[in-house]
Formats: structure tokens, C-alpha cells, sequence
């Protein structure tokens, strides 16, 4: 099975190995991207919630 870059579509690397992906992830612009924008939607469900 091969795994995704989580930047897809603008990202299309894919990788045979899950470590390999996650030191992908973290040099890859458009993966940063989806990263922050996940982490923010946490950050407001959080402040929502309480």
C-alpha cells in the first residue's frame, strides 16, 4: 500500500513507507499547509467546546 503526501492534490508524492511519508511531511510546503489548517480547526473546536 502506498501512502499519500496529505497534500494531494497540489502534492502527488506517494510512499511505500509510513516513516518515509512523515519525513516527507515535514519538508513539503503544501503538507504544511493542511497540517496548520487541521490544527486550527482542533484549536477553535476546543475554545468552542469549553
Amino acid at each position: 500500500m502506498r501512502y499519500p503526501c496529505i497534500g494531494f492534490p497540489s502534492c502527488l508524492k506517494t510512499f511505500e513507507n509510513g516513516y518515509v511519508l512523515r519525513g516527507h511531511q515535514l519538508s513539503c510546503e503544501h503538507a504544511q499547509k493542511e497540517i496548520n489548517s487541521k490544527n486550527i480547526v482542533q484549536e477553535h473546536a476546543r475554545e468552542v467546546q469549553y
